[in-house]
């Protein structure tokens, strides 16, 4: 149980959401001990130390420059364009962006744009003129069909501008909640709401930023929009899309490098799961290919030669199992070289000696066990693989335990 070490009671800035009778919301902080903090905002649920969280992602963005800050939907509108054309533009841009890479929505919409990226001229264009313009977007063929209908219904209804509320703007095909609430923060300024993609709720959960674990985008904004103050609800997508694009990645995150490791659940869970492969693996056999290694402190490397014994030795002790093989290769190769030099000097010496004959056929006949030695060397490196994670975590063998 943490012991309560101060409580205190402060109020949010004067941009912070008000309640019924205009006054502010108050935000009752509770400081615990170095575990974590928990905060709530009246009744409702906040998750811990998430303020620490988000300011150490801001300086994290703040040093790597990611896809999103210079080919996110926001900076793909020409600008000296007229504000209703940039606007339908941000719309397409946000259309085209979904589930398809910045830079891949960066190059359809310049393309677009050469064409002239107006809605006239996008009603003019057949569906298999624009399929071929925005392709290789995800799903260019359904997303041309909805363009074309959508600058339909804008022509039709809004006089070719677009929606200004989320409900309008979900309406129109190939509009989802993601970018109908950025549509109205960019094109509208006015933040109705959190915008959700891929990359947002897959970071909300890893940061346990949700009371429950959410299946979808849409359950994530809900869950977002229930605690996060309404002051970050503007900058948290590109906040978060930028973050999940260089350091939590969806597969291999660079937890290593993060500065939310030693608070993060998922860092946590994630080097738990490590540990826990590691002592299964052992469970497999009293040693692993890659203890069997180490445990030899010896190494040793003999090449036979008619009149001579070369010996090499070296003591290797709790090293990469990959090092001892590239030594292996190494103190082979000196080996063979010295070889070599051997023979050609007692060639030198004997008589009626044909040095060119003598010296390729020696050559030659070591090619096989050369190609022998490296072809082992790629299957040993195959197998101790298998093994690296383990050195990764400068995990020490030990014995199997019954």
């Amino acid at each position: 149980m943490m012991s309560l070490r101060s409580r205190r009671r402060v109020e949010i800035s004067a941009t912070a959401p008000s309640d019924s009778n205009g006054e502010t919301t108050v935000t009752e902080l509770e400081s615990l001990n170095k575990e974590g903090v928990s905060e709530t905002i009246g009744d409702s649920w906040q998750p811990l130390d998430w303020l620490r969280m988000l300011r150490n992602i801001e300086a994290m963005r703040s040093d790597k420059e990611a896809p999103v800050d210079t080919s996110g939907c926001c900076k793909l509108s020409e600008p000296n364009a007229h504000p209703k054309t940039k606007r339908y533009q941000l719309l397409l841009a946000l259309m085209l962006s979904s589930q398809t890479k910045d830079a891949v929505t960066a190059a359809a919409m310049q393309r677009l744009k050469e064409n002239g990226c107006s809605l006239e001229n996008m009603l003019a264009m057949t569906e298999e003129q624009l399929g071929k313009l925005i392709y290789p977007v995800s799903f260019w063929r359904t997303k041309a069909k909805a363009i074309k209908k959508t600058s339909a219904i804008l022509l039709e209804k809004y006089d070719g501008d677009i929606p200004q509320t989320v409900d309008d703007l979900c309406k129109l095909p190939g509009v989802g909640p993601k970018m109908a609430y950025l549509a109205v923060q960019i094109a509208w300024n006015r933040c109705d709401g959190i915008g959700v993609d891929t990359h947002v709720h897959r970071i909300s959960n890893r940061l346990g930023w949700v009371p429950k674990v959410t299946k979808t985008p849409e359950q994530t904004r809900k869950a977002l929009e229930s605690w996060l103050p309404k002051q970050y609800w503007r900058d948290i997508n590109e906040l978060l899309v930028g973050f999940g694009q260089t350091i939590c990645l969806p597969r291999n995150p660079k937890c290593q490098s993060c500065l939310n490791a030693d608070i993060c659940p998922y860092a946590r869970s994630n080097k738990q799961r490590k540990q826990n492969d590691l002592v299964k693996a052992t469970d497999r056999s009293p040693y692993t290919v890659a203890e069997w290694l180490t445990t030899r402190t010896e190494l040793t490397f003999q090449v036979h030669h008619p009149r001579h014994l070369l010996r090499a030795k070296m003591t290797i002790v709790d090293t990469n199992p990959k090092l001892a093989i590239f030594i292996w290769c190494f103190v082979t190769s000196v080996s063979l070289a010295v070889i070599v030099h051997e023979h050609n000097k007692s060639m030198d010496n004997a008589p009626n000696y044909k040095y060119s004959t003598s010296h390729y056929a020696f050559l030659i006949s070591r090619v096989p066990l050369i190609s022998i030695m490296y072809w082992a060397l790629f299957a040993l490196e195959t197998i101790i693989s298998a093994e690296e994670e383990m050195f990764r975590l400068h995990y020490r063998p030990v014995r199997h335990r019954n």
